[in-house]
């Protein structure tokens, strides 16, 4: 990375950073990732449970509503572990290219 995209990256994330831990966590990764992926995840076993093996819909149905929240809730407690363990990192990275720092 050269010197100008390090500015815009620290400037980036100083205004994330802004907002707060918990509010990047809930926002990225329980509803943005969490969300995204359950229902990416669904549908596509889903399509392919129906393309494959010819089930009809009625059958893919029925177990909707638990098959659906059973994935968010497994993969908004991913995303939140992600998006912590990442909150850390840039963290970490921004601690150490911090320009307030005496060098």
């Amino acid at each position: 990375m050269n010197e100008k995209e390090i500015i815009n990256q620290k400037e980036i994330w100083g205004k994330t950073r802004a907002k707060g831990k918990l509010r990047f966590i809930l926002i990225n990764g329980i509803l943005i990732w969490g969300l995204f992926t359950a229902i990416g995840s669904y549908i596509l076993e889903y399509s392919y449970t129906y393309f494959y093996n010819y089930t009809d819909f009625q059958n893919l149905s029925s177990n909707f509503i638990f098959h659906l929240s059973l994935r968010l809730v497994i993969f908004s407690l991913a995303g939140c572990l992600i998006y912590w363990l990442l909150w850390i990192r840039r963290e970490r990275w921004f601690s150490q290219n911090s320009p307030f720092e005496a060098k």
